[in-house]
């Protein structure tokens, strides 16, 4: 509590000086805080899509559909 009284006291004392070192924290810890979970989030989307990709080098390609016609009527016949 010693640096919010010193804060306090630098921006003006009493009990207004130490409301705005509180507001002017409370504007710093947000703004970290905001920072922090942006950096949680492009951390889970880039595991996400490092996943995605992984997954997608394992996918089998279709073949087109006119191939696929043709070889469902030569079965046919």
């Amino acid at each position: 509590m010693g640096f919010l009284a010193h804060a306090g006291a630098a921006v003006g004392g009493g009990v207004h000086g130490k409301s705005m070192a509180l507001a002017y924290l409370w504007g710093i810890v947000e703004k970290a805080s905001f920072v922090n979970a942006i950096d949680d989030v492009f951390i889970v989307t880039a595991a996400f899509t490092l996943i995605a990709l992984v997954a997608a080098v394992f996918l089998k390609r279709s073949k087109p559909a006119v191939a696929r016609q043709q070889r469902q009527a030569a079965m046919a016949e």
